[in-house]
């Protein structure tokens, strides 16, 4: 039964993958975090997700995972403001999977024609929103672990392009890493509560920035040189994304923690 501002969970809300409570995933209202409150709906995962701006494109996520028959709840959120993502977690009792699918649209330029606040705002609005919300999870699943065998999972969202740079793409690539060394020590550090962290890498997918040209900062025969690198050759999809994500949160995973799963058609070899 869902009650506004607050879940309440019986018996049958559990299944094999998923313990009672909720996915909790940021940036739901955008390519690939749209897909991913769906594929947690689609594998019978209660949902809250955020969203900065949108909201339009966020009733319409809502509508899409309420169709497989789960409660979904949309918050407005900030992450890089502490008290935002607190006030979105409040009322919920229990979190089985945290995961960061959010990001501010990435400027494209070489490095010497960015500026200082291209690089202050890319940090701000990604490195920083991250590390708010895995310092937020960490304590959430401390007070209220989903059972004995495990507190709950933080996942990420990173780019593949973190091992080779795309040209003019820096400002993809190196908050990425920063998220990366983040997610790698919360899962040395904090395995001893039986919390799981772990990264998805994707690499180019039909989605989002993607599917919008980066804001008209890319055009046909870029996408189509980009094709060209990837080795299955073709651009991914946010739902082959979005189930490597499930995966890495659910009991199928439990073993697992301080790893990266790359979804990038083979593009980083």
């Amino acid at each position: 039964m869902l009650i506004i501002g607050k879940f309440r969970w019986g018996s049958e809300m559990a299944n094999e993958n998923f313990p009672a409570g909720v996915a909790f995933v940021t940036g739901g209202s955008g390519g690939i975090g749209g897909a991913i409150v769906e594929a947690f709906a689609r594998a019978g995962s209660d949902v809250v997700f955020t969203y900065r701006n949108g909201l339009e494109r966020a009733e319409k996520v809502r509508a899409r995972a309420v169709e497989h028959g789960v409660n979904v709840e949309m918050r407005q959120v900030k992450l890089e403001e502490p008290e935002s993502l607190d006030a979105a977690l409040a009322g919920i009792e229990k979190i089985h999977s945290f995961v960061y699918a959010s990001g501010p649209t990435v400027n494209v330029g070489y490095v010497g024609d960015l500026t200082v606040e291209n690089w202050r705002n890319i940090f701000e609005h990604d490195t920083i929103a991250c590390f708010s919300l895995v310092k937020a999870a960490l304590a959430f699943l401390k007070k209220h672990p989903v059972s004995e065998a495990s507190a709950g999972s933080i996942t990420t969202i990173t780019s593949s392009q973190k091992f080779r740079p795309e040209s003019k793409g820096v400002l993809s690539a190196s908050p990425k890493a920063a998220v990366e060394a983040l997610m790698f020590a919360t899962a040395k550090e904090y395995a001893r509560f039986k919390i799981r962290a772990n990264v998805v890498q994707s690499g180019w997918v039909m989605a989002g920035q993607v599917d919008g040209g980066i804001d008209g900062q890319m055009n046909a025969d870029a996408l189509k040189s980009i094709v060209a690198q990837i080795p299955l050759r073709r651009m991914g999809s946010a739902a082959e994304v979005a189930e490597g994500v499930v995966f890495l949160s659910s009991a199928k995973a439990s073993f697992i923690t301080g790893a990266t799963l790359v979804i990038d058609g083979g593009m980083h070899l």
